[in-house]
């Protein structure tokens, strides 16, 4: 071998030996204005790097650091360094690919079909690949590789979207048509789904169906997160009050109310005072039922400059659960400067009026809500209840009706549709109700006496009789069944069913403690005695029952007009 020959090959070592060097550098970002937390962790992912250069694991993890804090060019370094140590790991090329995709997109398909080599089935970087390939022009590879991420995972929302939308671009509105119902079965509430649908059906010449589901879309709020659980590495790496904040809300959208709390307790501990991170605590404390912690924090938030119109929100409804009538008020009117249309806001808003006195402008709030959610159940119960305390009884009966029936198992609810129809003279109605009512609750006495009250209502004399008969002896301290069941026995318009002497000792039961001596008892007791012929201590009992009640009492001049029939001999006998 001539000399200049070796001199050759030694200058040509020696240079990818240089390449080689400067490709192991270990690249570090500018981090004099990264949050103490992230510095560190940057610092520690790099020592361990320094620690071990021949270890692909900690190359790529260091670039995984980095990625996830948005250093994305020192990212692309580590991560290629990685994927040179072990070309056969997936994570690599994948990740690298995902940095470069914006900045350099024929470089990143070269890595995402580096990837596909080692794994050429996994959905997102088909997912991935298409786009890319849509970006480059070439529309035909795309749409294979939509395809081919749908054949694997028929249930992806995302690829059957950009299969959807990739097919309406190229005028195949049957494969358009298909993929994209199939996406809005999935997720029939993901707004670029329905929009999308709606323009293939209106391309389609199916108009009415492209109208009813751009109604669809235009009330859609969630839209279908694109799932890859890869990257999701990358994402959790990061350490920064934002990342906290977004993998706290992620994980609320996905119901894991405690995760999201130990995330959002991970950012409170670096940064105490961030209001924002407060306002997400009382958030996840009220979803989770801890109340007075949704407070606390709410406060803090509060005491920022801020503005979080969500958390006025939030606190209103918290305030409400705590029995706070005057706070949840107070939030929920400022809350409803920025969402008028929450039905929620106007409940609160309703009950808390209500407490105040101010009815109309309470029934105001309550109509708006149940306009707005037809199956607000809780404000249309208040609601039919101020109606009806209005004296607006039809109106409140088709309220009560309407909850009654998305509620059928609902005893307060069939209790107040019972008595309110029983104020509108419905007595059939009333019985129905109550009866329901009371089979819920047997145990329930006030039901008792208000189904029987239905029934003598209605005139079923005998079956309240009975009703009443059979309960008293299960409640024997519930005086007041004994006194509906003493006064039907005495005054029922149906002879048959009166029964004086029954009547009488049932009375006499009643008043025998002096504490139980009270007007309506005692009017009891005289129309027994009057039933009985014995109009002496009918009248005697009737002047005791006049003596304790006030005169502005709207019973005493009945009570008068008795003691007359009595004194005259005649029994008292209701129509």
């Amino acid at each position: 071998m001539n000399r200049q020959r070796i001199i050759a090959i030694f200058a040509a070592l020696i240079l990818t030996a240089g390449v080689a060097a400067r490709a192991d550098d270990i690249p570090l970002p500018d981090l004099s204005d990264a949050q103490p937390q992230v510095r560190e962790k940057i610092l520690a992912s790099h020592a361990r790097v320094e620690a071990g250069r021949g270890r692909s694991e900690a190359w790529g993890r260091y670039g995984m650091v980095l990625h996830a804090h948005s250093c994305l060019t020192e990212a692309a370094h580590a991560y290629a360094a990685a994927r040179r140590l072990s070309p056969k790991e997936y994570r690599w090329p994948y990740f690298e690919a995902i940095v470069s995709q914006k900045v350099d997109p024929r470089r990143a398909l070269e890595l995402f079909d580096a990837a596909r080599a080692i794994d050429p089935d996994y959905v997102p970087a088909l997912i991935h690949r298409g786009r890319l390939l849509e970006t480059l022009g070439d529309r035909e590879a795309a749409e294979q590789s939509y395809a081919r991420a749908v054949e694997l995972d028929p249930d992806s929302c995302p690829a059957l979207l950009h299969q959807g939308k990739l097919a309406l671009q190229n005028g195949d509105l049957s494969v358009a048509v298909t993929a994209l119902e199939a996406a809005a079965r999935l997720a029939p509430e993901d707004r670029a789904v329905l929009a999308t649908l709606a323009r293939v059906y209106q391309r389609a010449g199916r108009r009415a169906d492209a109208r009813a589901v751009a109604e669809r879309a235009r009330s859609a709020e969630a839209q279908t997160p694109f799932s890859d659980p890869l990257y999701a590495e990358v994402r959790w790496e990061a350490v920064n009050i934002r990342a906290f904040q977004q993998r706290a809300t992620a994980l609320r959208d996905k119901g894991d109310f405690a995760a999201a709390r130990r995330e959002l307790v991970r950012a409170e501990r670096f940064a105490p005072d961030d209001p924002s991170v407060q306002a997400a605590l009382a958030e996840i404390h009220w979803r989770e039922g801890n109340l007075l912690a949704a407070v606390t924090a709410g406060r803090r938030a509060l005491a920022s400059d801020m503005r979080f119109d969500d958390l006025h929100q939030v606190l209103a409804i918290v305030h409400f659960e705590l029995d706070h009538f005057d706070e949840a008020d107070h939030h929920a009117v400022i809350a409803l400067r920025e969402t008028p249309d929450d039905p929620d806001l106007h409940v609160i808003r309703g009950e808390a009026l209500t407490r105040r006195g101010e009815i109309d402008a309470a029934i105001g709030h309550l109509e708006v809500a149940v306009t707005l959610k037809p199956d607000a159940d809780a404000g249309r119960l208040r609601l039919g209840q101020l109606l009806a305390r209005q004296g607006r009884l039809d109106e409140a009966v088709t309220h009560l009706t309407a909850v009654a029936q998305a509620n059928p198992r609902d005893v307060e609810t069939l209790a107040i549709l019972g008595l309110t129809q029983m104020r509108r003279q419905a007595f059939a109605e009333a019985e129905t109700a109550l009866a329901a009512a009371t089979t819920l609750a047997p145990k329930n006495p006030g039901l008792i006496r208000a189904h029987a009250a239905a029934l003598i209502g209605a005139r079923r004399f005998r079956e309240a009789a009975v009703r009443l008969e059979r309960a008293w002896p299960l409640h024997p301290e519930a005086w007041g069944l004994l006194n509906d069941l003493a006064w039907l026995r005495a005054t029922c318009p149906d002879a048959s069913v009166r029964n004086g002497q029954a009547a009488v000792t049932h009375a006499e039961t009643l008043v025998a403690d002096p504490a139980r001596r009270t007007p309506s008892h005692l009017d009891t007791l005289a129309a027994a005695y009057a039933e009985t012929g014995r109009f002496g201590p009918a009248v005697k009992a009737m002047d005791e029952a006049i003596a304790a009640t006030p005169v502005s009492s709207p019973s005493r001049e009945a009570y008068v007009q008795r003691r007359v029939r009595y004194q005259s001999q005649r029994p008292y006998h209701a129509e």
